[in-house]
């Protein structure tokens, strides 16, 4: 039993590290066109940031390596889902609930992306998922209550987002780091982490806000993601500075996620 859990803590920590992988990619993206140094996209998803490494040297190693780190991340999420590893905390049975339909969601998002990811790596074109989102958008709104069902899916997003600001802001995910690390390291860990999950909550907040809008004007073209919703603030008055800010606060999520993958503690 050992080896497992020893293998599934490697497989988390693997992961967590190749998410902040991605993220870093999509703010260094980002951050160079705000600067007017990009040659591509602009304003990335994370789909289209893996993809940008496919033209560089052993780009599509590195992608395949991608890949695997974002299968052990998906793993981790289900674990958490379906085993409840930290169902011994004080939070309410209402709360862990919500938290493992969360971790359920997050595994299939990043189950997708590692799909997408390997499929690059083998030679597939790929596709960015812009026309699959608004095929399923487009699908459930023509459903019975489909605008209602798209109205509750912004919500969710946006509470999410939200979530992420009260994280930012109580900075709480410290406590799940391990004793082993220093004040000094804690202490640049809470100000990179509050930075790198604020940053984030702006864009779920952005996103959801994006989907509210389509099922309001009955149209999937209005539902965006990521990269929709970074060239949403791109647009808004000041935008270069608060896409700028953004792109930062996603290299500090990556640093976060890297900080989580060397430091928290894993219930396995």
């Amino acid at each position: 039993m050992s080896t497992a859990r020893n293998a599934l803590e490697i497989t988390a920590r693997v992961g967590y590290a190749v998410k902040g992988f991605v993220y870093g990619l999509v703010g260094f993206i980002t951050l160079r066109g705000v600067l007017g140094l990009g040659g591509g996209e602009d304003t990335p998803g994370t789909k289209e940031a893996v993809k940008s490494l496919v033209g560089e040297p052993f780009g599509r190693v590195l992608i395949g390596l991608t890949a695997v780190g974002l299968v052990g991340y998906t793993i981790w999420r289900f674990a958490e889902a379906l085993l409840d590893p930290s169902g011994g905390d004080d939070s309410t049975d209402t709360k862990r609930i919500f938290k493992r339909i969360g971790f359920a969601i997050s595994g299939v998002a990043y189950g997708s992306l590692a799909f997408y990811a390997a499929s690059l790596a083998i030679g597939g074109g790929g596709s960015s998922g812009g026309d699959t989102r608004r095929e399923v958008t487009s699908a459930v709104m023509s459903a019975p209550a489909g605008r209602w069902l798209i109205g509750i899916v912004g919500v969710i997003v946006i509470g999410v987002g939200l979530h992420h600001f009260r994280r930012a802001y109580k900075a709480s995910f410290t406590d799940d780091y391990r004793a082993e690390m220093t004040a000094t390291q804690k202490t640049w860990a809470r100000r990179i982490g509050r930075f790198g999950l604020a940053a984030r909550g702006v864009v779920f907040v952005i996103i959801g806000a994006l989907t509210l809008t389509a099922a309001w004007s009955y149209d999937p073209d209005e539902a965006k993601g990521l990269g929709g919703a970074l060239a949403t603030l791109a647009g808004q008055p000041y935008g270069p500075y608060l896409l700028g800010a953004v792109a930062a606060g996603f290299v500090a999520y990556a640093l976060y996620c890297l900080s989580r993958a060397r430091w928290k503690r894993l219930p396995t």
